[in-house]
C-alpha cells in the first residue's frame, strides 16, 4: 500500500503479515495530514496533486480493513486533466487510466508526483528477511492441507508476488536505496517509533494483529527450509540479502 500527505510518503510493501500495519498508519497520517496548514495543495509542479491517497489492496484484505474501522481506497485514480493526450486518449477509449496501486515500485510513484514532491517528502518503509517472508507468504497463500512442498511453492508463480515487492520498491535505477529510511520487521516496533517522531505523528499507534491466525505452524524459518530451498531463496533475494546482510 502507499500513502501519501501532507509531506509524508509511506511505503510498506515487504510482506501479507503487515497489511495492518499499513491501514493503521494510514489512519492516523490522514489524521496528521487534516491537522497541518502546509497540505498537498501548496506543491503544484508535479504531474499529480498529492493529496491523502490509500490505494486499493486484495478483496479479503479489504474485508478485514473495513472491520478494523479503517478508511478504504481513495484518490488513488490520477485525474484525468492531469493525464498526457496519449494517456487521456487511453485512458477514455482503452480504460487505461494511470492511478496509484499497491506495492508500487518508487520510480513509478516518482514519475508521477514529480521530483520536487518527491524529494521534499519523507519517504520510508520495511523490510524483512526474505527468508522469513518466504515462509510467512507460503503459509498465507495455503493456510491448510494438502500444501505443495516449500521446493514445489518456491517454482511457481505464487513466489513472484514477493520478488516482484522487493528491493524495486524502494530502490532507484541504479541499484540505490531512495528512501529516507527503510525499518526492519524484525525491529518493528522501535523502528515505527523513531519514525513517527521523525515525521512528528501527533499520537502513538496500537498496530492489530489482523493476520495471525492463519499461521498455526509457528517454527522458526530455519527449522522448514532445506538446503535446496535455501540456496532458492538465496538466487531469488540475493540484493536484499546482500543489502541488508540478512543471514540465514
Amino acid at each position: 500500500m502507499q500513502i501519501f500527505n501532507s509531506r509524508l510518503l509511506l511505503r510498506l510493501d515487504e510482506s501479507p503479515g503487515l497489511e495492518c500495519i499499513h491501514d493503521c498508519l494510514a489512519q492516523v497520517s490522514i489524521h496528521f495530514s487534516e491537522d497541518r496548514q502546509d497540505g498537498w495543495h501548496q506543491h503544484r509542479d508535479c504531474s499529480v496533486s498529492v493529496s491523502d491517497i490509500i490505494t486499493p489492496i486484495s478483496a479479503p484484505d479489504e474485508a478485514i480493513r473495513r472491520g478494523l474501522g479503517y478508511r478504504g481506497p481513495q484518490n488513488y485514480r490520477v485525474p484525468l486533466r492531469q493525464h498526457s493526450p496519449v494517456g487521456l486518449a487511453l485512458a477514455i477509449c482503452l480504460g487505461r487510466r494511470k492511478k496509484f496501486y499497491n506495492h508500487m515500485p518508487s520510480h513509478e510513484v516518482r514519475g508521477l508526483i514529480g521530483e520536487r514532491t518527491w524529494n521534499d517528502y519523507y519517504k520510508f518503509c520495511f523490510e524483512r528477511n526474505p527468508f522469513d517472508r518466504v515462509i510467512s507468504l507460503y503459509f498465507w497463500c495455503h493456510k491448510s492441507e494438502p500444501r505443495p512442498t516449500l521446493a514445489e511453492f518456491l517454482e511457481g508463480p505464487e513466489i513472484h508476488l514477493l520478488t516482484r515487492r522487493g528491493i524495486d520498491v524502494y530502490t532507484d535505477s541504479t541499484a540505490n536505496v531512495c528512501v529516507n529510511r527503510v525499518g526492519r520487521y524484525e525491529s518493528l516496533g522501535e523502528d515505527l517509533e523513531e519514525i513517527c517522531q521523525a515525521i512528528g505523528l501527533p499520537e502513538s499507534l496500537h498496530l492489530p494483529m489482523a493476520k495471525a491466525a492463519h499461521r498455526t505452524d509457528r517454527r522458526h524459518y530455519s527449522e522448514l527450509i532445506d538446503a535446496h530451498c535455501r540456496r532458492r531463496i538465496e538466487a531469488l533475494f540475493s540484493r536484499e540479502l546482500s543489502l541488508w546482510d540478512y543471514q540465514f
